[in-house]
């Protein structure tokens, strides 16, 4: 065995004129670096697939609200007392619309 083999390998290797040769590893010093770019591209994926799943809220006039009541496309709805609703529609997406406050329709309830 030359006294080549026997030097360990974990040791930085020194130059002809006393340096040390640069280092390939990313080592400790980049390793915070490193962390946060993954850290930061699995925010943006998370963040692109759940922005894209429903899109933006869509807006329905009454009659098309009801409409989609009917049809069964309407997943989830709160109306405050001013008459607003908001929801989800099975798709996911978002709703909104607006129920005439002077209405009094109490099959509209049943049907939600």
């Amino acid at each position: 065995m030359s006294s080549r083999d026997s030097i360990d390998s974990s040791t930085p290797r020194q130059r002809l004129d006393g340096s040390r040769a640069p280092s390939t590893s990313s080592g400790p010093r980049h390793r915070p670096l490193i962390v946060f770019a993954i850290a930061g591209a699995a925010i943006i994926a998370v963040r692109a697939v759940l922005g894209t799943r429903g899109g933006p809220t869509r807006m329905y006039n009454f009659s098309s609200f009801l409409s989609q009541v009917q049809s069964n496309h309407i997943r989830t709805a709160a109306i405050d007392p001013n008459g607003a609703v908001s929801g989800t529609l099975t798709s996911g997406r978002a709703y909104s619309s607006q129920i005439p406050t002077a209405l009094q329709n109490p099959q509209l309830s049943g049907l939600l």
